[in-house]
């Protein structure tokens, strides 16, 4: 036996083979009693890249017989007397099919290992930015996709897995969501192109420590297979259901925002900030590469989107921003075309909508809006802006830039604009009084459209009912809610909200989302405080299914729930 491990399976020895050549004996179902029969059929299996997973020999019936079984389910039985012998390399994964008279065929089939020496490569960190990240490139000697898992912490962690769909021989695998400083296991198993699975072998990485956020997980009642990483866009880093750090940023930054359709992401750069504006933004890979860098003349802040044809929509400013400056800002949105980074269009929402109507207290000087969320809806063709000062969320007509509605308290609205606010109704559609309730926003957050149509937000509650009496408290309540808006009889019906009892505020920040894969809700009460950051993942009866607090007292922007290898392919 050599280095390779080559294995001689002598299978016929001459003159001594117990098959009789009596054409009087029946063969077994699907046997090859012939020569040039079996070397058709294996030629075939040869073309077609067909995998040999298992092979033997066997004495059946008084016949001695040689079982080949291929990845597709299929098996091909021959008689001894065909072949002279089987030559196995496992580490090639090959075998070599000797014919009696002494011609050949090379055949793949499953060999011992997956990582075989020289054949494949492991860099932990491949960008520099993400230590929880690496790069496994592996030249396999057959055609085929691989699975991997990151084996989940103890019997209770959460596993990380993801199916590659390429069927190839060279295979570069991101491995996301290892945990920090601990040696990872990542088992990697590799199937045919039939989704056989041909082999399966772990592999072992070391990480370091990079963070130590303050993650206290209250309530826990998710399935261990919900494999969701609670991204904070002020950390950088995102932690699954047991509080355990799986992805990190560590290059210089600001916020990370949502995923992509590509599943990379967006993430704000650091670089000459004024406030929490910023110059520049970063799309990124999920193991930390930047791939394009973005130019924002006048700063950008809040909010960036992904229209579905790519483009990105940029919250940024109508005047150029200084430290200092009271010319009106927080008011202008700029689509960028993705590949070029040249501006398509923009939204001056000064001349759409009313720079003068009264705003609630303690905005700066020239934050007439603060427009803090943007959200294309395509079902209506329509931009969902979110103005706080204005305690607002108008819908926007995305051509011709006319406002549909307006979800505020109706008082200072005038001319056109008045006639686009709506009446609250109830379940009929009955007009109702709302001046004895907590109908409408007040220093909203995340404005965005369900599937059914509806608007959900965060409502902060900060001035709560100021457009009625002008002396309302700063301090309430916060809550998310969500409005069902009937555009043509412009009404509007409160028909769900999440308030926790109304025990937590917070004046400013804040985030909801919703998942249509399971109806779950995602309520991030992110202002700092002895109980917050605080979020909770609600399910669809509206059971709190998940709660944490992170870093309590700190002020922090979003939560997002991010599933590792979403749009990944």
């Amino acid at each position: 036996m050599n280095k390779k491990r080559l294995v001689l399976v002598l299978l016929l020895f001459m003159g001594a083979c117990s098959v009789s050549n009596d054409d009087s004996e029946t063969p077994l179902e699907n046997e090859f009693t012939e020569l040039e029969a079996l070397k058709t059929r294996l030629s075939s299996v040869q073309q077609a890249e067909q995998i040999i997973t298992s092979f033997s020999s066997d004495t059946q019936n008084d016949r001695d017989i040689v079982q080949l079984n291929l990845d597709n389910q299929e098996t091909v039985i021959l008689s001894t007397s065909l072949i002279d012998s089987l030559a196995f390399d496992s580490d090639a994964w090959r075998l070599r099919v000797i014919y009696s008279d002494e011609t050949d065929i090379e055949l793949f089939a499953v060999g011992e290992k997956i990582f075989r020496s020289d054949q494949f490569s492991v860099q932990l960190n491949p960008s520099g930015n993400n230590p929880l990240a690496a790069l496994v490139t592996i030249d396999m000697p057959v055609p085929g996709k691989f699975n991997i898992e990151v084996v989940g912490k103890t019997s209770f962690g959460i596993s990380i897995t993801h199916e590659f769909n390429d069927i190839k021989y060279d295979h570069e695998l991101p491995i996301l969501g290892l945990y920090q400083n601990y040696e990872n296991e990542i088992v990697f198993e590799y199937e045919s192109s039939t989704g056989t699975l041909l082999q399966s072998e772990s592999y072992f990485m070391t990480t370091a420590r990079t963070a130590t956020p303050d993650v206290d997980v209250n309530i826990n009642n998710l399935p261990q297979t919900d494999e969701g990483i609670f991204f904070n866009t002020d950390l950088k880093m995102g932690f699954d259901q047991r509080g355990e750090i799986r992805w990190i940023w560590t290059h210089p930054a600001h916020y990370v925002f949502r995923k992509l359709q590509n599943g990379n992401l967006i993430i704000s750069s650091n670089e000459s900030m004024i406030m929490y504006h910023t110059r520049r933004f970063y799309e990124v890979s999920m193991l930390g590469e930047i791939i394009q860098t973005y130019e924002t003349p006048n700063y950008q802040h809040h909010e960036i989107r992904e229209l579905p044809n790519g483009n990105f929509l940029v919250s940024t400013n109508s005047t150029p921003l200084f430290q200092g400056s009271t010319l009106n800002q927080e008011d202008f949105l700029i689509e960028y075309d993705r590949t070029t980074g040249s501006n398509v269009q923009f939204f001056d929402f000064n001349l759409i909508l009313d720079n003068q109507r009264p705003h609630i207290p303690g905005e700066r000087t020239g934050d007439w809006l603060h427009n803090n969320a943007i959200y294309y809806d395509s079902d209506t063709n329509a931009l969902i802006m979110s103005g706080r000062a204005q305690s607002a969320v108008v819908s926007i007509d995305y051509t011709t830039k006319e406002v549909n509605w307006i979800i505020s308290h109706p008082s200072g609205w005038t001319g056109d604009l008045a006639n686009k606010t709506l009446t609250p109704v109830d379940e009929s559609g009955t007009p109702i009084n709302v001046s004895d309730e907590d109908f409408w926003p007040y220093g909203q957050h995340a404005a965005m459209t369900l599937p059914n149509g509806n608007i959900f937000m965060y409502d902060n509650g900060r001035y709560r009912g100021f457009y009625d009496s002008p002396s309302a408290p700063a301090s309430s309540y916060s809550r998310a809610v969500e409005y069902r808006v009937d555009a043509q009889n412009m009404t509007i019906e409160k028909v769900w909200e999440f308030d926790h009892n109304k025990t937590l505020f917070t004046p400013f920040t804040g985030d909801v989302d919703y998942f249509p894969e399971n109806d779950h809700r995602l309520i991030s009460f992110m202002w700092g405080s002895g109980d917050t950051p605080r979020f909770f993942e609600l399910d669809e009866n509206d059971n709190i299914v998940f709660e944490a607090t992170v870093n309590r007292g700190n002020n922090n922007y979003r939560m997002e729930k991010i599933y590792l290898y979403d749009g990944m392919d």
